[in-house]
């Protein structure tokens, strides 16, 4: 997959469909590099003027630029795979995914979602089953150790909607995906929202039925991967966007 290296600043200058524009391109880049603006267009549904903005506002003259820019890369790439490690590689995807997810966190939901973790009102962790698992492990033993004893999980959809219907109105429900389109979490969070309870999700940035339902939401940079079916998408970043909660958590606890 091809990296434009852009900027923390160039990233959080993008539009939603801007950034769905980006990460098509990271994922087809070899496709694109054959086509002409107009096949683009009609593949991603977005007029050419759209398309020549968005180009110009990470950097290139229009598409012309913009696939030779990809063909470079991707030459280079091949020309000099010997030469790269693997390390390399990973660590420079790792980089990216950080720099984007932080493009995506904004202060005001990060604010909010302290205050609601520093308040005394009883908090769930939604777990879906899965290598996500071990990411909400993580959140509550955390939680736990800073103090915060009224954390429960719940592990099974039935047990989640009986919960919705009898638990206080001011209880916080937590939802974490790592590819956002699970269709089980995003219909739990959109019932516990009918039910006027407090949502908050921990989602990739694309547009995603999940942060749709959620009052408060935590975005992250990450390409989705599967082998056969299977999804492997690292939870790495997940885990980054989770310590700087618990970091800011800390700090308020500090300042009491």
């Amino acid at each position: 997959m091809i990296d434009f290296n852009l900027s923390e600043r160039v990233l959080s200058s993008l539009n939603q469909k801007e950034l769905d524009l980006l990460k098509f391109i990271y994922l087809n880049s070899t496709a694109i590099s054959c086509q002409t603006i107009q096949q683009f267009s009609n593949n991603v549904h977005v007029s050419s003027s759209s398309i020549l903005r968005f180009c110009k506002k990470i950097g290139f003259s229009g598409f012309s630029e913009l696939k030779y820019n990809i063909r470079t890369k991707s030459n280079s790439s091949s020309s000099h795979k010997e030469k790269a490690t693997s390390l390399e590689n990973i660590t420079k995807n790792i980089l990216t995914d950080i720099e984007g997810s932080l493009s995506f966190t904004t202060s005001d939901d990060i604010h909010s979602i302290i205050s609601l973790l520093d308040s005394n009102r009883d908090l769930y962790l939604y777990y879906p089953s899965g290598i996500t698992d071990t990411v909400l492990d993580y959140l509550e033993r955390q939680l736990l150790l800073c103090g915060r004893h009224n954390v429960f999980q719940v592990h099974s959809p039935k047990t989640a909607n009986h919960l919705f219907s009898i638990v206080k109105k001011d209880t916080i429900f937590i939802f974490i995906s790592a590819s956002g389109t699970s269709i089980k979490t995003a219909q739990l969070a959109k019932n516990a929202s009918s039910h006027g309870l407090t949502c908050i999700s921990i989602s990739p940035f694309s547009q995603n039925n999940l942060s749709n339902s959620c009052q408060y939401n935590i975005r992250f940079f990450t390409s989705p991967k599967e082998n056969n079916g299977a999804e492997y998408t690292s939870r790495f970043v997940i885990f980054f966007v989770i310590d700087i909660l618990l970091n800011l958590y800390r700090e308020k606890l500090g300042r009491k």
